[in-house]
């Protein structure tokens, strides 16, 4: 019997059938090796030990390269002539009102606290691995509902094409 495939099975086992009597707080640890698994459960003295700190100072860098994307994303130098005639409008027709622009903030804010939150309970770290993870939150979260609400709008596939690669750079 392998021994990996075997305590793998017994540590879960195990905490199906002790779930009831473990600290209400503990952090977990499972090691593999090629003497099998090893699980060992501590328990935490404070709140602070099980909550990772939000590193504030890169959710606010985020949501201003989130703003600074779109400001780019949009304007003439990118695609804003071809994204204006695919939602058939003029320059003129779009009026500069404060409520999108106080949404698209807080989106932005609202994302980059998510991905600092994804980041830090899958425990990645760096440049890279955030990378990786903003990838597979725009993929997976941020893409697929804007696909899905303009293309029942009947939004032409330029249109779509435009706005699911900006969510998906804007999550990177």
């Amino acid at each position: 019997e392998d021994p990996v495939a075997g305590g793998e099975l017994h540590a879960r086992f195990a905490l199906r059938i002790g779930h009831g009597h473990f600290p209400q707080r503990a952090h977990a640890t499972v090691v593999v090796d090629r003497h099998g698994l090893k699980f060992t459960l501590l328990p935490l003295r404070n709140r602070e030990e099980s909550m990772p700190k939000t590193n504030w100072w890169a959710v606010l860098v985020a949501v201003l390269a989130q703003q600074a994307l779109g400001f780019c994303w949009y304007s003439r130098a990118l695609f804003a002539e071809v994204w204006m005639a695919g939602i058939d409008k003029r320059p003129e027709d779009l009026v500069a009102t404060p409520g999108p622009f106080v949404l698209a903030f807080l989106s932005a804010v609202v994302l980059a606290t998510g991905t600092a939150w994804g980041l830090q309970h899958t425990g990645r770290t760096g440049v890279k691995q955030g990378l990786l993870v903003g990838l597979g939150i725009g993929i997976a979260f941020a893409m697929p509902p804007v696909l899905v609400h303009e293309a029942f709008l009947g939004l032409p596939d330029v249109v779509l094409a435009i706005d699911g690669a900006k969510e998906l750079v804007g999550a990177l």
